[in-house]
């Protein structure tokens, strides 16, 4: 089954595909309809992109806010109205802001969509981590803006985190034991050994990895083995 993070991702990624048909529909709207009908549809959209958690954003040519939705002011503290006209190097540290603008002038010049990972702090000075969607869309009158769909995969990025710091841990206590340590498949064959281990039996790491633990023993190697598959068994 796919884990939450997967599904989220799945998530914003159909979030960017019905925000570039909502284009493509405003356009057409812009062309046939009157005034009224079009900001019917433009407030239809902007409701139905506030009632998700993924953050969305619009930006003009020259980069600056056009549209945020209600998750992006909820989690920034601000407002449409405060953000709209202000850019990147308004709001963020000149580092944060010229990667954001590198991004932004890719999608614009090339007019391809990009996938990247974007970091940014929070209205708590936290710093959180986006998965982001970003593509080109163009008006009826020609012009062209940039947009985002955005999924905060922070937790995700710490518990990556977490796992290379355990993975580390583990890999120092592997390698620096004077115990001899080994690690076999429910088959009873060896996938890994340390260096003390190697020691002790005599034995390369290549002429034990790969092999029946049983290479290790004198005599009938087959009851070890035999054994050990039911022991493995009874406890899978």
């Amino acid at each position: 089954f796919p884990t939450r993070h997967e599904l989220e991702i799945e998530l914003a990624q159909r979030l960017a595909g019905i925000f570039l048909l909502w284009s493509a529909a405003l356009l057409l709207v812009q062309r046939t309809h009157s005034e009224m009908e079009r900001r019917e549809n433009e407030e239809r959209f902007a409701s139905f992109l506030n009632n998700r958690a993924a953050v969305a954003w619009m930006k003009d040519a020259r980069f600056n806010f056009v549209y945020v939705n209600q998750p992006f002011e909820n989690f920034f503290n601000t407002t449409l109205d405060q953000i709209k006209g202000k850019n990147d190097f308004d709001l963020w540290p000149d580092t944060i802001a010229r990667q954001l603008r590198g991004h932004d002038e890719t999608v614009l010049s090339s007019g391809t969509n990009l996938e990247t990972q974007e970091s940014l702090p929070t209205a708590d000075g936290k710093l959180r981590h986006w998965l982001v969607h970003k593509f080109l869309f163009t008006d009826a009158a020609g012009r062209k803006f940039v947009g985002s769909i955005d999924t905060d995969v922070t937790e995700q990025k710490q518990m990556e985190e977490a796992l290379r710091n355990s993975e580390l841990r583990f890999r120092s206590v592997w390698d620096s034991s004077a115990d001899g340590m080994r690690l076999t498949d429910g088959e009873g064959k060896i996938i890994a050994v340390n260096k003390a281990y190697c020691e002790l039996s005599g034995l390369t790491e290549s002429q034990l990895v790969g092999h029946p633990f049983s290479v290790t023993y004198n005599g009938d190697a087959e009851e070890p083995i035999r054994s050990y598959r039911e022991r493995f068994t009874s406890r899978t």
